[in-house]
This record gives structure tokens, sequence and C-alpha cells, in this order.
């Protein structure tokens, strides 16, 4: 049988359904909306870049340190005029000041 002590009140969302509205979004909705996609194209971008990129990952790590001068414990390379100079020759020029 039925019983009227279970029935319950229609929510917000089922009383908008029943007369035929919606309701309206928000900024805060929006930017969230927003948001999360921006952070979905930038998981999936990364995931297909490492996909198609031409190197390993070891083997673009080791590039990288080799342009900035940090393998096997070289000085960091300074960026100086048109060139790269290096820590240490900083250090001899500052010696041959003296």
């Amino acid at each position: 049988m039925f019983a009227l002590k279970n029935l319950k009140p229609p929510s917000r969302d089922e009383l908008f359904d029943i007369l035929g509205l919606e309701r309206k979004p928000t900024r805060a909705r929006s930017f969230a909306w927003a948001a999360t996609v921006l952070g979905a194209g930038a998981v999936i971008g990364a995931g297909v870049a490492l996909l198609f990129a031409p190197r390993s990952g070891r083997e673009f790590r080791r590039g990288v340190r080799a342009k900035l001068g940090r393998s096997q414990g070289e000085p960091a390379h300074l960026p100086h005029g048109d060139g790269v100079v290096t820590a240490q020759h900083h250090k001899e020029r500052a010696e041959q000041k003296e």
C-alpha cells in the first residue's frame, strides 16, 4: 500500500523539470568548467607530445643537461653577449683583474 509518510518533496531540479525551466549557469560554474576543460586539454596534449616525441625521455634529459652544462658536475653556462661563458671563465677573469 502507498504510505503518505514515505513521500518526500521534489528537489529543485525536479521542480524545474516539471515546470520546463532550467538553471542559469553561474560565473563560478562557468569558470570551473573552463578550468576543467583547460586542464584536460593540457593533460591530453602532454600525452600526445610524449607519444610523438622524436627522442626518449632519457635522451631528452641528457640533451637538456648537456645544453645547460650541468652534466657530470660541470659548471652552469651563463649567457654573455653573443656567446656562452662558463662560471669558470668568470672566475678566471676576476683573478686576472687582481
